[in-house]
Parts: C-alpha cells; sequence; structure tokens
C-alpha cells in the first residue's frame, strides 16, 4: 500500500511582507545552565552567571534569553560565584573580587572592578543591607563593602577562629566555601563548617548593637545546615539541613530543643588595669533565673574560673562573696540550660 501527499491548491504571491503580520521571535531561548540565578533589576531584568558570563533575559520575560545576551566579566580562570542587588544595581562577586555592572540593557552592560579585599566564598557568601552595605565571605573572615571601603569587621573579635582556632568553645572555620551569610530583621546570620560536612555552627550578629551569639542545633545528632530562607508569609527563618527536613529557627515559642532544655553560655571580654592587677571580692548577678533548669554564674581570673556562684529565682542581686586570688585579666561568665533573662552583672 503506498500513500501520497496532495499539494496544496495554490499559493498567494501577491501579499506585501508587511500585511503577513508580526515576524515569529526567534530570540526566545531557554535559560543558559549556570550555577546562580539573581534578580529581577527594577525594569524586570534577571541575571544568571555561568562561568565568567553574566546572561541576561528579556526585561520583564524571565522565559526569553537570547543567546547573545551577555557580558564577559572578568578571565574565566576566575568564574563568578554569586551576585546581589546593592543600590538598586547588581554586583557580581567572584572568589577574589566584585564587579560593579553598570548599565540598563543590551548592549548598555558594563563590568566594573571594584576596589574590595575580596570577593564571596560560596553562593550565598554574599547580602546586600540597605544602609550598610555588602556583608561578604572572605577566605579569612566576614568583609563589609560599602562602595568605598572594604573592612573586615571579624578582625576585632573573631579573628581567631577564622585561624581554624577554638577558642572559649566556640569551633574553628574548616571551610568557608560551605558558610553562607543571611539577614532577618536586625540579625546578620553567618553559618559555617566546624566539624561537619556542612554548616554545623551560626554566628548571628545584632546590626545595632553589634554583639555576637553563637548557635547550635542538635536533636539528638548535630544539626548540619545546608539552606536557609525567610518565610516572608509567616515571619520566619526556615533551613533545610543535610538530611533532607526543614526546619523553623528562632521561634521564641520553644524553650527546648525536641524535649531537651537549651544550654546557654555568656561571657564578658577581659577586663584589664594597665597598672595594678585585679583583686575582685564580690560579685552581683541581675539575672531572672526563675524558670531555668541550671544557672551558674562565673568569675574569671586570666582565663581560669577562680570562683562560681549556682544562681536561683528572679533577680536576686544580693551580694555573693569571692575567694581570695588575683589577676592581670577579669571576666565574668553566666552559663546554664533552660530559659533565663540576663540583666547585668556588677564585680568589685
Amino acid at each position: 500500500m503506498s500513500t501520497s501527499t496532495a499539494p496544496l491548491d495554490g499559493f498567494d504571491t501577491s501579499i506585501s511582507d508587511g500585511a503577513l503580520g508580526t515576524e515569529v521571535s526567534i530570540t526566545n531561548n531557554r535559560p543558559p545552565l549556570g550555577s546562580f540565578v539573581f534578580g529581577p533589576a527594577y525594569d524586570g531584568t534577571c541575571f544568571i552567571i555561568k562561568d565568567n558570563l553574566l546572561y541576561f533575559c528579556k526585561p520583564k520575560q524571565p522565559e526569553a534569553w537570547p543567546a547573545l545576551n551577555f557580558i564577559e566579566v572578568g578571565v574565566p580562570q576566575f568564574p563568578g560565584i554569586t551576585g546581589v542587588f546593592f543600590n538598586g544595581q547588581p554586583h557580581y562577586f567572584t572568589k577574589n573580587n566584585i564587579w560593579f555592572i553598570q548599565g540598563t540593557g543590551a548592549g548598555l552592560f558594563n563590568p566594573i572592578p571594584m576596589s574590595s579585599k575580596t570577593g564571596a566564598q560560596s553562593v550565598r557568601g554574599a547580602v546586600a543591607i540597605t544602609g550598610r552595605g555588602i556583608f561578604h565571605t572572605g577566605p579569612d573572615g566576614i568583609y563589609l563593602y560599602s562602595g568605598s571601603s572594604d573592612v573586615r569587621i571579624t578582625e576585632p573579635t573573631l579573628e581567631p577562629i577564622f585561624r581554624g582556632e577554638t577558642v572559649e568553645g566556640l569551633p574553628g572555620v574548616t571551610d568557608m566555601t560551605t558558610s553562607w551569610l543571611w539577614t532577618f530583621k536586625n540579625h546578620l546570620y553567618f553559618g559555617y563548617r566546624g566539624t561537619g560536612t556542612y554548616a554545623d555552627n551560626i554566628l548571628v550578629m545584632n546590626l545595632e548593637t553589634g554583639r555576637i551569639t553563637h548557635y547550635t542545633y542538635n536533636d539528638g545528632s548535630a544539626i548540619e545546615i545546608r539552606a536557609i530562607t525567610t518565610d516572608k508569609t509567616n515571619d520566619r527563618i526556615l533551613v533545610g539541613d543535610a538530611t533532607g527536613f526543614v526546619r523553623v529557627i528562632e521561634d521564641n515559642t520553644y524553650t527546648d530543643d525536641s524535649g531537651t532544655a537549651i544550654t546557654f553560655e555568656l561571657q564578658s571580654k577581659d577586663f584589664t588595669l594597665q597598672t595594678r592587677k585585679h583583686f575582685p571580692r564580690w560579685l552581683k548577678y541581675d539575672v531572672d533565673a526563675s524558670s531555668s533548669t541550671t544557672c551558674t554564674g562565673a568569675l574569671l581570673l586570666d582565663g581560669a574560673i577562680h570562683h562560681s556562684h549556682t544562681i536561683s529565682g528572679s533577680r536576686t542581686t544580693r551580694r555573693r562573696l569571692v575567694g581570695t586570688g588575683n589577676g592581670n585579666r577579669e571576666a565574668v561568665r553566666i552559663s546554664g540550660t533552660g530559659p533565663a533573662t540576663i540583666y547585668a552583672v556588677e564585680s568589685e
């Protein structure tokens, strides 16, 4: 059996090209297979980083990526890692540098290298905060780029841990390529790998006071965090752990970890006197420990515990005597398990 195709009756050759309607677009290509996506910009343009190329879609058409809509940023030896928007403009990060992407569209984008000291070490290694600048991860700490300067903000207080040293129970950083930064409300979150495969330690910095808090999470085994995001609808932070679970952190309605009282420890800086040693005689603790399981105050001289006191009740500020001793450096530590509120500590 055979088949045949019947030809059309005829072709219209008299209609002009202008009367045939809109020409079919041949530039609505699929997105390139890149490593990081960010955007959109104010005009609806999204960006994809692929190697040392920065692709951009048609404005307000994130499904359309013309093959020639890209610019080359830097050299192939240093591919792009991540990107953020600061002051409405895209910024592109390699491991070593920050590039400002100037322009408004196809044929107009132009990469300009910034006077930064480093770039970002992971795809979540940079966050922009209005009025502050861009916080980004270097190989030796966290930096703050403000457009005119790039300052390592962790140098005064956290320098040793970025050398891999464990200080006062705070684990050293072993790998910055798995670290991440995130902002929520008035806090900057930094997750880093101590002993695990992914981030198993979180440092939280209050952006107003500069106070830093260290968190670890455990539900029978250490929780390693691979991803973090903000649930804006419910005003909370969600994290994805290394085993595939999604968890809520920073929830004030919970006071334990899977039924286990949460441990805490707060320590002051080391106080020194230029001309004489410290001879402490007593301490006063203004602490509400009425809901805590345990709470202990300790006086440290030259980094070692000299005297400790059990704290109970709510804001009992009587004088607590200290054993005879002296040292060049004095600090106070409060630790325990369960909810407690620390207002002030005084020593003399």
